[in-house]
């Protein structure tokens, strides 16, 4: 039910909206040229779809500056698809470290 609602309000919303916009336009357009307001709408709607794409760029940006990113830092080069866990290093490789250790104790 509230979905219904909602979808009711956003639609008698956006049918209010058309109105105003088209009596508003209708009075525009007698009042000067039918070039001049087209112009001016030109203009505006380029301004709000600018205005649009930056507020959207910096939202996106936001989204990624706080994403969490894994502690242990890269994997290795040399063992793409996973290899074998260094627990010396915490980390994936190919099993060829010297000094490290690759079984649980």
């Amino acid at each position: 039910m509230d979905f219904l609602l909602n979808n009711i309000f956003f639609l008698i919303i956006l049918v209010a909206t058309a109105i105003i916009f088209t009596i508003y336009s209708a009075f525009t357009v007698r009042k000067r040229s039918t070039k001049a307001y087209f112009g001016s709408l030109l203009k505006g709607s380029t301004f709000v779809f600018l205005f649009i794409g930056e507020f959207l760029m910096k939202a996106l940006g936001l989204l990624a500056h706080s994403a969490k990113t894994k502690k242990f830092g890269k994997e290795s080069d040399i063992a793409p698809s996973g290899g074998v866990l260094n627990y010396r290093s915490g980390k994936l490789d190919d099993g060829t470290d010297p000094v490290g250790w690759y079984e649980k104790d």
